[in-house]
């Protein structure tokens, strides 16, 4: 099983806050079958993402925590104008260690006016944004149906906007929410292939 989400990397965000905390989540996490997790800091207003400070922390627990679970580097990239813009010039620093898939996060009261123009950009240039927390999004279901023709369709399997949803395990809300938006036509639940998105942050 291959978590891409979690807030694993201490210190750095609203995760854990001591490596004691980091290692005692990927302790649970390999009990839970956990064989991969994608350390996913946030990219914000709040927290600078530093990508080669971050991979630093990556090895770092790697070798305090062991072998189980696997650990690489991705984000949680906000969607404000300055990160937008960063990532199509340097879409590599954003992504889930050497793969294209970017992990996003949109704001709950606004949606940037560029979106669509934004995501086509990114999927034409072959990366495959993946919308974190859709179901608990306020606003994305009235966005959905209103712009899914003009978001840009998969090519083939892989590619295209995909949705990291944990609806099918939360509430009656969330999984209602997300398959709201999957009928609108923007996402793909990627809830399958032994994929999941926990949005870890702790150990509770």
């Amino acid at each position: 099983m291959i978590d891409i989400h979690c807030h694993i990397l201490p210190e750095v965000d609203d995760g854990p806050q001591s490596w004691e905390i980091a290692e005692g989540m990927c302790r649970m996490a390999a009990k839970d079958g956990i064989t991969h997790m994608v350390a996913t800091p946030h990219a914000n207003d709040r927290y600078y993402y530093d990508r080669a400070y971050l991979l630093n922390l990556v090895e770092q627990l790697q070798q305090r925590a062991g072998p189980t679970p696997q650990l690489s580097l991705g984000c949680d990239f906000h969607l404000s104008y300055e990160n937008t813009q960063a990532a199509m010039q340097t879409p590599e620093r954003w992504c889930i260690a050497n793969t294209r898939y970017l992990l996003v996060e949109f704001n709950n009261f606004s949606i940037p006016q560029q979106l669509d123009d934004w995501l086509a950009y990114m999927c034409e240039r072959d990366n495959t944004p993946i919308i974190t927390r859709p179901e608990r999004n306020p606003i994305l279901p009235r966005y959905c149906p209103a712009s899914a023709d003009s978001v840009p369709r998969p090519k083939s399997s892989g590619e295209g906007i995909r949705s990291e949803c944990r609806a099918r395990l939360g509430g009656r809300q969330s999984r209602r929410g997300a398959e709201q938006q999957a009928s609108g036509g923007l996402t793909l639940v990627l809830s399958c292939r032994g994929k999941i998105g926990r949005d870890a942050h702790g150990r509770s």
